[in-house]
C-alpha cells in the first residue's frame, strides 16, 4: 500500500512539472513581443505582433525605445557622416543582385500582412543636431530585397548635412544595425542600405503592374507601426522637380491610397505579395478644391539598380538640395 502511494505522488509531481514546462512556452498576452526591444520572437506558430488581438503592438513603447537607441548611438559617435553619402551618390555600377522570383498565387489578407511585416522594417534616423536639441527621430520604412540583408528605402529618410545615426526595428522588437549605405539616387529618391542580418525573408519585385491593380501598402504613419492600407494603382505620371522648372523627373506611380508621413520607403504590394512600388511622397493641389495625390517609386526603377549601370547626373541646383535637411519630426510619440 505504501509503495502504491509513493507511485501516485511521483506521477502527480511529474505531471505538474510537465504542465509548468508547457506553460513556459505560451506567450503572455500582457507582454506583447513588440515590447521586447532587442529580443526577436522565437520561430514557431506565435503570431506576429499586430496581427492578432492577443499580440498588439505598443507604439509608444517602441517609438520611445528606438529614440533612446538613436540618442545613445549619437552620444557614442556611432554615426554616418555626410562623406558616407557623397561616396555612394549616384552609384554607377549595379548592385549585382539576383531578383526574387515574382509570385502569381493570390494571398488572403492575413498571409499578405504576415509576409509584408516579416520583410519590412521601421527605419529610424536622427542627426547629431536633432539629438542635441532632443528632437524626435525621423521614422520611415524599408523592406528587404535580398536575403543578404539589403533593403530599399527612400533617400530623403537619411538625407542629412551633418552626422547622423540610423537603425531599424522589426515588428517583434529586434533592433537591427545598418552597417553600410550602399547607394543613394536623389533624383529617384531611392537608397539601398545593408542591414547586419542574413537569411531574411524578402519581397519579390514586379515591374509590370498596370493601372487599376488592387494594392496594399505597409508603413508607420505618425508612429503607428506596421500599419496596412489598401487602394488602387491610379495611373503612372511624370514628376516635376521641386524648383518647378518644368524639367521631367523619373516617372511615378500615383495611388488612390491614403498614405502619409511614416510611409516613405514602405512597400506597395499586389495581391500575390509582389512589390510593385515604394511610397515616397504626397502632394496636394491648391485652389478651392485641394486634392491629395500619393506617389510611389515604380518597382522597375528599383530593379534597374540591381543589374544596370546608372548614368543620371545632377545639375548645380539639384546638388544644392541633395544634402539639405528635410523637416524634423517633433519630439512626440504615437497616441
Amino acid at each position: 500500500m505504501a509503495r502504491t502511494s509513493i507511485r501516485i505522488v511521483f506521477f502527480v509531481a511529474l505531471a505538474s512539472v510537465v504542465s509548468l514546462l508547457r506553460a513556459a512556452d505560451v506567450p503572455d498576452p500582457k507582454a506583447p513581443v513588440a515590447q521586447k526591444i532587442n529580443k526577436p520572437a522565437q520561430s514557431g506558430d506565435r503570431p506576429l505582433p499586430g496581427s492578432r488581438v492577443e499580440v498588439p503592438i505598443d507604439d509608444i513603447r517602441l517609438d520611445r525605445a528606438m529614440n533612446k537607441v538613436l540618442q545613445d548611438m549619437v552620444e557614442k559617435g556611432t554615426v554616418f557622416e555626410k562623406s558616407d553619402l557623397e561616396k555612394v551618390l549616384n552609384r554607377r555600377e549595379p548592385l549585382n543582385l539576383e531578383p526574387i522570383p515574382v509570385q502569381t498565387t493570390p494571398l488572403d489578407g492575413p498571409e499578405l500582412y504576415r509576409r509584408a511585416v516579416k520583410s519590412t522594417l521601421a527605419l529610424y534616423s536622427l542627426s547629431a543636431a536633432d539629438a542635441k536639441a532632443r528632437h524626435g527621430a525621423r521614422l520611415g520604412a524599408a523592406f528587404f530585397v535580398h536575403p543578404s540583408g539589403i533593403v530599399a528605402t527612400c533617400y530623403h529618410s537619411i538625407r542629412f548635412a551633418e552626422p547622423f545615426a540610423v537603425t531599424a526595428a522589426t515588428a517583434d522588437g529586434a533592433v537591427l544595425k545598418v552597417s553600410h549605405i550602399l547607394a543613394i539616387y536623389p533624383k529617384q529618391d531611392l537608397a539601398f542600405l545593408k542591414i547586419e542580418v542574413n537569411g531574411v525573408e524578402c519581397l519579390p519585385l514586379r515591374s509590370d503592374a498596370p493601372a487599376g491593380t488592387r494594392l496594399h501598402a505597409l508603413g508607420h504613419p505618425s508612429a503607428w507601426h506596421f500599419y496596412m492600407i489598401e487602394g488602387i494603382l491610379a495611373r503612372y505620371g511624370l514628376r516635376r522637380d521641386a524648383e518647378k522648372t518644368g524639367a521631367a523627373m523619373p516617372a511615378r506611380m500615383n495611388l488612390s491610397i491614403d498614405s502619409g508621413p511614416g510611409f516613405s520607403g514602405g512597400p506597395v504590394l499586389d495581391t500575390a505579395g509582389n512589390v510593385v512600388g515604394m511610397i515616397d511622397s504626397m502632394s496636394e493641389s491648391g485652389g478651392k478644391s485641394p486634392y491629395k495625390v500619393h506617389s510611389a517609386i515604380p518597382a522597375r526603377q528599383i530593379l534597374g539598380r540591381f543589374s544596370e549601370e546608372y548614368h543620371e547626373t545632377l545639375n548645380e541646383a539639384e546638388m544644392r538640395r541633395v544634402f539639405s535637411a528635410p523637416e524634423t519630426r517633433p519630439a512626440t510619440q504615437a497616441p
